[in-house]
């Protein structure tokens, strides 16, 4: 990631006042969008009367679609200030069975509405609960978010967990592989090049999200790859630590 140079203001061609804009202004945006989300939480709890099972649908679909436009614009907002070094390095518990069972939940109940296959393969012992920083969930939540769209429908999302490392620096080792179209692995790498990606066309996590998730990582002193899985999809290999630096 690139850091700030006390001679150029700019990240990636963005001076960091521009950057201080757009997050003002997304923050007024963001609240707009919790408004909306609370008014159709109010809808659903019978507020206007009851809510039929059609209408109930389109309200979680329009829930759905504005929770995650509230996630991009948090995950905006904090990238810039990873990239200005304003971010907090913040640590709190991470508990790493109750993250994964938690995570192997919501992951196949968002691929059911896709008919996608998910399975965890989970070491015998994972570590009790250390501290970590607070990006390591948002991470794993926001990636495969991705990663559930992209895979095809009907097709398998797998994923491999493994410690690395003992005593007060263990990282989770992790390698997803997800069905679907087959990219190069120079197609692969423009989703975390925020200019490149435009010109690219449609790629595995095209947008902010992988984008995130990659930057995210690697502030916290991991890493996130892609790279094609021969004749299936795509492979992710994820490496998040689990303890305080």
């Amino acid at each position: 990631m690139r850091r700030p140079n006390p001679d150029d203001p700019s990240i990636e061609g963005v001076t960091a006042p521009e950057n201080r804009l757009i997050n003002h202004f997304f923050h007024d945006f963001k609240g707009g969008l919790s408004t909306v989300i609370m008014c159709m939480d109010a809808l659903r709890e019978g507020i206007a009367g009851p809510v039929s099972e059609g209408a109930d649908r389109w309200l979680d679909k329009a829930e759905r679609n504005c929770q995650n436009l509230v996630s991009l614009i948090d995950d905006f907002r904090d990238l810039t200030r990873m990239e200005d070094g304003s971010y907090q390095r913040e640590v709190e518990p991470v508990d790493p069975s109750a993250l994964f069972e938690a995570l192997s939940v919501r992951v196949a109940d968002e691929a059911a509405r896709r008919r996608i296959q998910t399975a965890f393969d989970l070491p015998d012992g994972l570590p009790g609960p250390r501290a970590g920083s607070p990006l390591v969930p948002r991470i794993l939540d926001r990636m495969y978010g991705v990663l559930v769209d992209c895979t095809r429908t009907a097709g398998t999302l797998t994923t491999q967990v493994n410690i690395r490392g003992t005593g007060d620096r263990p990282e989770l080792v992790m390698t997803i592989e997800s069905e679907g179209v087959e990219c190069d692995g120079t197609r692969l790498e423009s989703v975390f090049d925020k200019l490149a990606q435009s010109g690219a066309g449609l790629q595995l996590g095209r947008g902010y999200t992988m984008l995130f998730c990659r930057a995210a990582a690697r502030y916290i002193g991991g890493d996130l790859r892609l790279s094609p899985w021969p004749g299936r999809g795509t492979r992710v290999d994820l490496r998040l630590p689990l303890a305080a630096h």
